[in-house]
């Protein structure tokens, strides 16, 4: 029986507009400032579950969030350094 306040649904539309974020942000659709604002959407989404869910199942999806920022920003700069490095070692 769920508790009272145990209402996921939030989340579960935060999660799926992630990864929409991410599918865009891949095709570079959405910038990667785009992409952390939905992930940083995700905390009050986990401050909230704090109330009745497992303190260490929350610790575990914040931990996840801040793999997935930590990844994007690698992404993110392996992509301009790519780009800057074909600009200026193989013009067209």
């Amino acid at each position: 029986m769920a508790k009272p306040g145990s209402d996921v649904t939030p989340c579960l539309r935060q999660v799926t507009g992630l990864g929409a974020g991410l599918l865009d942000w891949f095709y570079r659709r959405c910038t990667t400032a785009d992409l952390l604002d939905r992930l940083d959407a995700l905390t009050p989404q986990f401050a909230a579950m704090e109330s009745w869910a497992q303190a260490a199942m929350v610790a575990r999806l914040k931990q996840e969030q801040g793999n997935l920022r930590r990844i994007a920003i690698r992404i993110e700069t392996i992509r301009e350094t790519s780009s800057s490095r074909r600009a200026t070692c193989w013009p067209t």
